[in-house]
């Protein structure tokens, strides 16, 4: 399970060590922003940014996380992926994410396959590698729900899809 989260965090950080060149709103060519690198207890991390937005509903309670974008394909892969919030790795820092509300959402090419790869809000660990059904097949924004587990959520790009 750590190796996944570790292949989740690595695709994170390829796909923002590629976009740091740029500072721009968004346009098909540029990345929205650039993530800033964070020191959270002693564990390097990323601090995203960008206007896409999440919610995840858990247990009847809804989360909601923000300051991202989505990117398609990313780098090295040939998957949508949106991540928001903080990006701490479990591997050599904290396993709550540092207290720092983040999440990711993979999708498959052809959405084959989909899963959250992480969700953390308020120091403790939502879900983590969990298969997920799309509810949509549009890419911008769409819905989803777990296969094995009682959660389900939203996703919005906002109109910025970042392609590599």
């Amino acid at each position: 399970m750590k190796s996944i989260r570790l292949a989740a965090t690595a695709l994170t950080a390829i796909v923002l060590v590629v976009l740091a060149g740029s500072s721009t709103l968004a346009s098909a060519a540029g990345a929205p922003c650039t993530a800033k690198p964070v020191t959270i207890g002693g564990a390097a991390g990323l601090a995203l940014c960008g206007p896409a937005t999440a919610t995840l509903t858990v247990k009847g309670k809804t989360y909601t996380f923000r300051n991202g974008f989505c990117a398609e394909p990313i780098t090295n892969s040939d998957s949508f992926q949106l991540t928001l919030g903080v990006d701490v790795p479990a591997f050599g820092g904290p396993n709550n994410n540092g207290d720092k509300p983040g999440f990711s959402l993979d999708i498959a090419k052809n959405q084959t396959s989909a899963a959250v790869a992480f969700a953390f809000f308020g120091g403790r660990e939502l879900v983590k590698l969990a298969q997920v059904t799309l509810t949509s097949k549009a890419l911008a924004q769409g819905a989803f729900k777990g296969k094995t587990s009682a959660f389900s959520g939203t996703w919005n790009c906002h109109g910025v899809i970042y392609k590599s």
